[in-house]
């Protein structure tokens, strides 16, 4: 039996086998231009599409549920391709390197994520992710590259992520997932808000314990407390589906 503690993120108990996301994502070649005016034309456009489906993205999560309040976390990335320092960073890195824009997008939104994540800040940590995921999302867009997929994911699986932004976490089927376990976030981060909405129990902030995590392997989740549990012996296994039936019946005497 494995068992590790983190933070929890949404309140809930859950039991599937672990399924580890490992999204494909290759660094932007560094590739030079020699038409600055057309590569900053090309950013502008990219930027745009990636407005545009951060509002399709805020219609969908409405529509799956989540409150007006909560929904407005893709609101909040939409912003941070409007922060005018991080535009002018990035326009002024192109017209000096000549280097493309999607390499230009990728290392200016780590440089800035990782200032915001620096000043020890949970608000501005989270800031952070709607900072990189947005960033992720431009360079998807300039480098022609497909959303994340999640075929492969059985029934009822406890998703296993070193972090999960909002856009893929409003991308999985619910009915497919059953609680989040993350590397890395926080209860404040945006996919743990999302995640709540939802009303999928999260754990957060595991750290290095996650790498112990077997692909797999059955997986007891107890988001309120953030315990984690893999292989789990006859005890624990009772006391955690307790808490279940318990929680199952709490949620029924609230719809009746």
């Amino acid at each position: 039996m494995l068992e590790l503690h983190g933070i929890g993120a949404c309140a809930g108990v859950a039991d599937g086998p672990l399924f580890r996301y490992r999204p494909k994502r290759t660094k932007p070649r560094r590739r030079t231009v020699s038409d600055i005016p057309a590569e900053l034309a090309r950013l502008d456009a990219a930027i745009a599409a990636v407005k545009t489906e951060l509002g399709a993205l805020r219609d969908r999560a409405l529509e799956a549920g989540m409150n007006p309040g909560d929904a407005k976390i893709f609101e909040s990335q939409t912003a941070m391709l409007e922060d005018e320092d991080f535009l002018a960073a990035v326009r002024d890195n192109i017209q000096e390197t000549k280097l493309c824009a999607e390499r230009v997008v990728d290392t200016t939104g780590e440089a800035f994520a990782d200032t915001l994540r620096g000043l020890g800040d949970p608000y501005l940590a989270a800031r952070a992710d709607d900072l990189t995921d947005a960033a992720k999302r431009v360079v998807a867009v300039l480098c022609d590259q497909p959303g994340a997929s999640f075929r492969d994911l059985p029934a009822r699986a406890v998703l296993a992520a070193e972090t999960l932004t909002p856009s893929e976490a409003l991308g999985l089927d619910k009915s497919k997932v059953c609680a989040f376990l993350m590397r890395g976030g926080s209860p404040e981060s945006h996919a743990s808000i999302l995640a709540r909405s939802l009303g999928i129990p999260t754990v957060t902030a595991l750290g290095d314990e996650f790498d112990k995590l077997e692909d797999g392997a059955r997986t007891m989740v107890d988001g309120e407390t953030g315990l984690v549990v893999q292989c789990p012996d006859q005890g624990t296994m009772a006391l955690l589906a307790q808490k279940l039936v318990r929680r199952v019946r709490e949620d029924h005497s609230l719809q009746t």
